[in-house]
């Protein structure tokens, strides 16, 4: 994380005045939070395309929650939660995190909803790994919390969606090892939510990956994860 800047306690006060006003929340993830069209990608090319806004998941919260709130979106396509990727670089959260965290604030929830490309067959880590990756994350972001304009910062956890095998079999980098670790993150993160006092929402029980590739969720997937988040959001932030 970066070097702390204290705040001051009068700066803290003028964000407590605030704290009745729009709330700011930041939706950190990979590329099911980027919003990756399965429809449109191509096996041969890798070529792809983005959900529109309004269709996205993110874009979807905005619209429930309304002037409530402020939704910012952080999703980048293959990020894990510690793992640096030989071919991609900035895959990996750990140094980029705290970018967005201080980028954002004074923030009021941090969903994060990482794990799926920590599955590849590349990083061979076990399902009780990956939740050691979020683990660290989560460490890191509450050692910061305290000097931070974000003091009342409340962190949603949503264990992702299982992967699944799609028209071509398992996405490229992906198998049946992917899928079982897959499965077994949700009992994983629900521990991490416990130990670190976060809400906690398992997208595995809600949607499903479209078959089309067997990783993204298309538009109807989008829309029911974020009536999900929504609910949790307002339980969390007592709107």
């Amino acid at each position: 994380m970066p070097n702390r800047h204290e705040i001051s306690n009068d700066n803290w006060e003028r964000v407590k005045e605030g704290s009745n006003m729009q709330k700011t929340i930041l939706c950190y993830g990979d590329s099911n939070t980027w919003g990756l069209d399965p429809d449109t990608f191509n096996f041969a090319t890798w070529e792809f395309t983005r959900h529109a806004y309004g269709v996205r998941w993110t874009g979807r919260l905005a619209s429930i929650l309304g002037n409530s709130c402020r939704v910012v979106e952080e999703g980048y396509n293959g990020r894990t939660t510690v793992f640096e990727d030989p071919i991609r670089p900035g895959r990996c959260a750990l140094p980029h995190f705290p970018v967005s965290f201080y980028s954002h604030e004074p923030l009021d929830l941090i969903t994060i909803m990482l794990g799926t490309n920590d599955t590849k067959d590349i990083y061979s880590a076990q399902a009780s790994v990956i939740g050691m990756g979020l683990d660290r994350l989560l460490r890191e972001l509450f050692q910061e919390v305290p000097a931070s304009l974000s003091r009342s910062l409340k962190v949603l956890i949503i264990s992702p969606p299982a992967v699944v095998p799609g028209g071509n079999g398992y996405y490229p980098g992906f198998s049946a090892a992917s899928r079982e670790k897959s499965l077994q993150l949700p009992a994983v993160y629900e521990k991490l939510a416990a130990k670190w006092r976060c809400g906690f929402l398992n997208a595995a029980t809600l949607v499903t990956p479209s078959p089309v590739d067997g990783l993204h969720l298309d538009g109807t997937a989008h829309a029911k994860l974020a009536e999900a988040v929504a609910v949790k959001v307002k339980e969390m932030l007592e709107l």
